[in-house]
């Protein structure tokens, strides 16, 4: 057995107490956490919530990350009173979203990233 297969079988052995702990990830620092609302709330059919962005992280989300309004130019989101929301074109190519506001030092590691 290798890869998904593997994780799959050694996930179902697993005794009882040992999912009160995981064996990997890492920590996120405030840009990846940032980086995650917005990939979550882009997500969302209620869209992006500036003023929620706001009070998470007492910044402004277009300022923090200017490239949000690339989804305006490409016509794949709109401007709503509180911030944006995907249209049916942004929701077709939603998938790709969470790829593109990835942190370098995610990308980095999903590259480096090796199945046991």
């Amino acid at each position: 057995m290798n890869g998904i297969q593997e994780i799959i079988a050694n996930y179902a052995q697993r005794e009882d107490e040992q999912f009160n702990w995981v064996n990997y990830g890492y920590q996120l620092d405030l840009d990846d956490r940032q980086r995650r609302f917005l990939i979550q709330s882009l997500l969302q059919s209620e869209g992006l919530s500036l003023s929620d962005y706001h009070q998470n992280f007492h910044t402004d989300a277009l300022t923090d990350f200017p490239q949000l309004n690339d989804l305006l130019t490409l016509e794949l989101a709109t401007k709503t009173d509180d911030g944006l929301l995907l249209n049916p074109a942004g929701v077709e190519v939603s998938d790709t979203l969470g790829v593109w506001l990835y942190s370098p030092q995610v990308k980095a590691l999903m590259e480096d990233y090796q199945w046991r």
